[in-house]
Parts: structure tokens; C-alpha cells; sequence
């Protein structure tokens, strides 16, 4: 490297570090557990649970850290306190893998019962339970220029991001391509909270607004559904597809193809992220078998989801021996022109088109 050129770009990290904004103790804490660094995240989440200590959810993550460093009784007191600041989730409690040092305990029942207690709280008083909900949904279709249906396309799948709806995805095409691929574009099958109706989710809130990650593998399957629907009424190439996500939208990408290793030849994930516990070790070795091809891109400016996370996921997926291609492009949490560039590139080099 030229020496000027690298004087200037120390000097260009310094600038950057003095000038970054600094993280709370909890954004530490959360970047700790997508680390696997439970210590580091225990010894922030205390600093600010301390702090505020009505974060219900804060404190049932640090339970959970309690829990996987083998410290039950830590575990034990911390989630009693979630309790307390009203963590109302008690399904997702009963059954969260990370409490499992906590299920021998005679208090576990007692406090699982604490938070049954606040959900019917938040539901009128009545018990509410979560089942698997079958229903028609709806997706787009957009077609290439000069569409030929003695022809056969290659099918990608644009997933949209929280508070999205299709239309919005739809706008990426023509800075893809136009002439190349048949494109569908499910519908999220939730009703973001803050969209009045207008804007999709693809996985379903929780009382604080968190993701339920539980419902992860049935949008998948939804997924997988729109493309056999599209499979059944256009001239598709063959049984496979790509996927392109934004946001949420590539934290499924990465979802549906750890579920359908053998249907998704490739996918990007664009400003996305990993969701915590979506996504099994074994899961990953099926997609390397598969030979499942990743791109994973993310704005350098992105304040929605921190660069970290694109970081993370490349890493986890390289650490399994997948084919991933990282790019950080300008701009923030968006799909941008040189997005779209980067997407048709790879799709050409890695897919063949």
C-alpha cells in the first residue's frame, strides 16, 4: 500500500472513532450474545438493567445469558425480576432453549405462571395461546420486458422489508433487471404495528415489539409456497429460485434457505441480519451440501441495522464453508442503484444469470 495512502487512512479510523457515536450498554450487551461472548453481554445487560430496570426484556435476555453460562439461580432471580418489570411472553419462556439450566428448579413453574399472569393481564384478563394459522396470502408477479411464455425464466423472490408492502420491493426490479428473471414478491404475513394497515411484517410482534422468531419457519414455508404457486402458472426455468431480501426481508432469506437448502439456489440479504436462534448448525451444513450460493450486502452508513450485523452473518456463514460474497455499499438503510448493480453482477457470475 502507497505510505501517504496509508497515513491517510489511519488518520481517516481515528477521525471515525473519535466522531462515532457511542453505544448504550445495552446495544453492547445485544452485540455480545450475536458474538457468542455471554460473559461480555451478562456484564453489560447488568449495567443496564441497573439502570433502567423496567426493561423486561433486557432482564429475560440476561437471564438467558445466566442460564447458557450454567449460573441457574443467577437466572432464576434475574427472570423473576423480568417478571416483575411485566415480560409477558410465557409460551416463549416454557419452551426457550437457552433457560433449559433453569427447568429443574421447583421456583421455574412458579414464576412461568407469574408470567402467564401478565399476558392475560395485556389480553383483557383472558388466556392467549399461539397455534399454526393456515390462510391464502397474497404476492405479485412482474414479468420481464418482452415477456415470452414459450420461454423459461429463472425465478427470483423479492422479500420486502418491516413495515414494507410489495409495491415497495417492486421498485428494486429495474434496478436489477428487467428483461432477465420472472420476479414474485410475497406479501408479509403480518400487519406491521406501526403502518396503520398499510405496511406488512413477515414475522409477528410481541407485546414489546420484538420479533417472535417461533413464526420464522412458517413465513419460510409461505415463501416456498409462492413459488410453487408461481411455478404452477409461469414458465419457470425449474424448481429452484433466488431470493433477495431488505432488512427483515433478508433476515428471512437467510431463514428460508437454512429451511429449503435444495429450493434456493442463491440469495442476498441486504442491510439483514441473523435471527437469533432461527437457524441450527446442522441447517447450515444442508445448505453447504446444497451448495447454496450468499451475497450479503449492507449500507455503510446504515443506523437501522449496524454494519455488525452483515459482518456477523458473513463470518457464521463462511465459518460453515458456504460460498458468501460481502459487500458494503453507500449510503444507509436503503436499496440504492449500486445495490441493485451488485446484486445483477453477482447473479450473473454466481448463478449463470
Amino acid at each position: 500500500m502507497n505510505k501517504s495512502l496509508l497515513i491517510l487512512t489511519i488518520i481517516a479510523m481515528c477521525v471515525s472513532s473519535l466522531f462515532a457515536e457511542p453505544k448504550s450498554w445495552k446495544q453492547t450487551a445485544q452485540d455480545a450474545i450475536m458474538s457468542g461472548d455471554y460473559q461480555t453481554a451478562v456484564t453489560y445487560y447488568k449495567k443496564w438493567t441497573e439502570a433502567d430496570p423496567g426493561d423486561a426484556v433486557s432482564l429475560y435476555n440476561l437471564a438467558c445469558c445466566y442460564s447458557i453460562l450454567k449460573q441457574p439461580d443467577s437466572a432464576m432471580v434475574v427472570l423473576r425480576k423480568a417478571a416483575a418489570a411485566g415480560w409477558s411472553d410465557a409460551g416463549h419462556t416454557a419452551e426457550d432453549p437457552d433457560l433449559e439450566s433453569l427447568r429443574s428448579l421447583a421456583d421455574f413453574k412458579t414464576v412461568l405462571e407469574d408470567i402467564a399472569r401478565n399476558s392475560r393481564m395485556r389480553h383483557g384478563g383472558y388466556t392467549s395461546h399461539l397455534c399454526m394459522q393456515q390462510r391464502v396470502g397474497e404476492y405479485l408477479v412482474v414479468l420481464p420486458d418482452e415477456y415470452d411464455p414459450a420461454k423459461r425464466y429463472p425465478l427470483v423472490i423479492l422479500l420486502h422489508g418491516y413495515g414494507q408492502a410489495p409495491e415497495k420491493a417492486a421498485e428494486w426490479i429495474p434496478l436489477i433487471s428487467t428483461r432477465e428473471y420472472i420476479y414474485a414478491i410475497p406479501q408479509g404475513p403480518y400487519i406491521a404495528r406501526d403502518s396503520e394497515g398499510k405496511g406488512f411484517s413477515h414475522l409477528r410482534e410481541r407485546d414489546d415489539y420484538s420479533e417472535d422468531a417461533s413464526g420464522a419457519p412458517v413465513t419460510a414455508d409461505w415463501i416456498v409456497r409462492t413459488a410453487d404457486d408461481v411455478m404452477k402458472r409461469y414458465p419457470v426455468a425449474d424448481s429452484t429460485f433466488r431470493l433477495i431480501g431488505f432488512s427483515q426481508g433478508g433476515a428471512m432469506a437467510h431463514v428460508t434457505a437454512a429451511y429449503y437448502p435444495s429450493r434456493v439456489k442463491g440469495y442476498c440479504a441486504h442491510g439483514g441480519y441473523i435471527i437469533k436462534n432461527a437457524i441450527t448448525p446442522a441447517q447450515l451444513v444442508a445448505e453447504k451440501t446444497a451448495g447454496v450460493k450468499v451475497l450479503i450486502t449492507h449500507g455503510k452508513e446504515d443506523p437501522a441495522v449496524g454494519l455488525e450485523e452483515a459482518a456477523y452473518a458473513s463470518n457464521m456463514l463462511k465459518q460453515a464453508g458456504l460460498d458468501v460474497t460481502f459487500y458494503m455499499v453507500e449510503g444507509a438503510h436503503k436499496f440504492t442503484a449500486e445495490t441493485g448493480l451488485k446484486i445483477s453482477e453477482w447473479l450473473k457470475e454466481k448463478m449463470g444469470k
